[in-house]
């Protein structure tokens, strides 16, 4: 019996039968060459079997011939493809993580012998992680609660993959177990990029590269940054809400609407030219005060309230009052003026 986790731990990892290891440790390995990214399998050189062995360490395989006589007296020559390493495939040492370690050549390990078979295993030493250079992990952590699972996959694992190789992490969760929603975290180092997303239509993104920075969602509302740009999309809204809000707008500042709506108690406009192109415009006041150095009116104009001018002021067409033409055309009974048309 066990008598504390580490035991209970080696016990786990090794197969009995009959009370006979059915795997066992062989000894030290050191790696004779780059594990490829593709596979669990490496090739190794068990320094047990060849103690005196101080040549380079190659996985390369070499050809032994022997020639003799065999018992019928015959003459025979055989030729066997032989070498010091012997391939082994990874040992899963840590639960979550799902590929092995990208370990290189000269790394040490730990090989395992399935009983009295030619089937190996390898298990990193972690002992020359300075001879690591680029690595691609992936680690997936249980996210069900159902029995009859019988392996952890994307689908029902919370998911995170490293991978130097790519230059990229990222991060999945699922909803296998009842989340409203999955949620993707992919970062590009590569390609410079980040992005946060979800499985209903929200993300927010990074373009580094293109200074570009984007908040949307599923409604069709959207912030997007754009290098010297910032342009906001929402279909229904949108409301800023502040005590004071100032708008520095230094060559032009344009509004598209079809109504347009101001409530202030005090309105101030203070320009150098003011152009007015409305088709129909109404002042409607209690009182309106306009002053001018030099002012011309052309066109109609309805002015509602009681209006004081001041200073000169020209006009193109007939001026009314109530009605009333008060304009060059109009003149009062019995008041005689000395120019030549009617007062």
């Amino acid at each position: 019996m066990a008598d504390n986790q580490a035991n209970m731990h080696e016990m786990r990892s090794v197969s009995t039968l009959g009370g006979v290891a059915m795997m066992c440790s062989i000894g030290v390995g050191i790696a004779t060459e780059n594990k490829p990214l593709s596979t669990d399998d490496c090739y190794f050189q068990v320094i047990e079997i060849y103690p005196l062995d101080d040549g380079e360490m190659k996985s390369d395989t070499m050809t032994i011939s022997d020639k003799g006589v065999d018992y019928k007296g015959e003459a025979y020559e055989v030729e066997v493809e032989f070498s010091k390493s012997i391939k082994a495939t990874w040992l899963p040492d840590q639960n979550n993580r799902m590929t092995s370690p990208d370990i290189r050549r000269g790394e040490r390990a730990e090989i395992f012998r399935l009983a009295d078979t030619s089937t190996y295993y390898w298990r990193s030493y972690n002992l020359d992680n300075g001879v690591r250079r680029k690595e691609t992990a992936l680690f997936l952590y249980s996210n069900t609660e159902d029995e009859t699972t019988e392996k952890l996959t994307p689908e029902n694992s919370w998911m995170i993959e490293i991978s130097t190789h790519q230059k990229t992490l990222s991060i999945k969760t699922p909803k296998n177990d009842g989340e409203a929603f999955g949620y993707d975290i992919q970062l590009d180092a590569k390609n410079s990029t980040f992005i946060l997303q979800d499985d209903g239509g929200q993300s927010f993104e990074l373009e580094s590269a293109e200074r570009r920075w984007r908040i949307a969602n599923a409604d069709g509302s959207e912030l997007l940054m754009d290098k010297k740009q910032i342009i906001g999309t929402a279909i229904d809204l949108i409301h800023f809400k502040t005590k004071k809000f100032i708008v520095d707008a230094e060559d032009e500042a344009t509004i598209n609407t079809k109504v347009l709506n101001e409530n202030s108690t005090k309105h101030t406009t203070k320009t150098t030219d003011y152009l007015n192109t409305s088709s129909n415009y109404t002042v409607q006041t209690s009182t309106s005060v306009t002053q001018y150095s030099q002012g011309l009116i052309t066109g109609p104009t309805t002015l509602q309230g009681n209006l004081t001018v001041i200073g000169a002021v020209k006009t193109t067409g007939t001026i009314r009052n109530n009605g009333v033409n008060i304009g060059s055309t109009h003149y009062h009974i019995g008041v005689h003026g000395t120019t030549s048309g009617p007062m």
